[in-house]
């Protein structure tokens, strides 16, 4: 036996790269206790600026943009706004609600259909800028008995509600100041029918309504019939509302014209 066998082959000295290291118990740590350092597992990124989104960066810029404002009405200065005598036909400015107008031998009439229907076809000239302004023109009815047709005249009729302010004749035929609905049957008198005046027929007859503020004002070949108070009618243009019966034909319109009141 050498030496070395002697040794380390006996047992009696362990081999030092065989031996197990002994860990004193004070420096075991814990699993749950053990800490990594943060830097070990992942490196310190910069700051991030913040980008806009294509919804940001397209967003319109602010700006203290001044809204225009409403250009003031003004009246023309001879004060007419409106007046047509259909010698030259329609003007433009003349809008048709229903109905068939036509303009013949210079006047404004409708083509009469049979329909039995008690509504008014109607032709107008709108301006919501209107607001105190009399309304002439002359009115031909050619029957010359009870049963004539039925007539209405409309004025600031820029409305909210169902019925316009204005004045109606009706089939007897007398004039009055109504609260006119789309047709005759619904059409209601303001302060009475007027009934101890009859209209003229079978010859031009001048009619007038002003509106002023809130007083309309009726007259017929320039003498007053009926004045009245009502509120809630603050603008707009006037329009002509016509049933026609067709016997012996319908009647017509002439020498329209608009005159401010200031």
């Amino acid at each position: 036996m050498g030496i070395v066998s002697y040794l380390f082959g006996s047992g009696r000295l362990p081999l030092p790269w065989l031996s197990t290291p002994t860990i004193a118990p004070s420096q075991i740590i814990p699993s749950e206790q053990a800490v990594i350092p943060s830097s070990t597992l992942s490196p310190t990124l910069p700051p991030v600026a913040n980008t806009p989104t294509q919804a940001e960066s397209s967003a319109p810029v602010p700006t203290n943009t001044i809204a225009p404002t409403k250009e003031a009405f003004v009246p023309p200065a001879n004060g007419i706004l409106f007046q047509d005598d259909f010698e030259d036909g329609l003007k433009a400015e003349w809008k048709k609600y229903s109905g068939k107008w036509v303009v013949a031998d210079g006047k404004l009439s409708e083509i009469y259909e049979q329909d039995f229907s008690s509504a008014y076809s109607w032709i107008g000239v709108s301006n919501p800028n209107w607001k105190n302004y009399t309304v002439d023109l002359t009115i031909h009815i050619y029957t010359n008995s009870t049963g004539s047709d039925e007539i209405a005249l409309a004025v600031r009729d820029n409305i909210v509600g169902s019925k316009y302010i204005g004045f109606e004749i009706d089939f007897w035929p007398h004039i009055y100041l109504s609260n006119i609905s789309q047709s005759w049957s619904d059409t209601a008198p303001i302060a009475g029918k007027n009934e101890d005046f009859t209209f003229p027929q079978r010859v031009e007859t001048a009619v007038q309504i002003k509106a002023e503020n809130d007083n309309y004002t009726l007259s017929v070949n320039g003498s007053t019939l009926q004045t009245v108070n009502v509120s809630g009618y603050d603008s707009g243009g006037f329009r002509i509302g016509l049933l026609c019966r067709g016997y012996p034909r319908c009647p017509t319109f002439d020498d329209v014209v608009v005159t401010y009141l200031p």
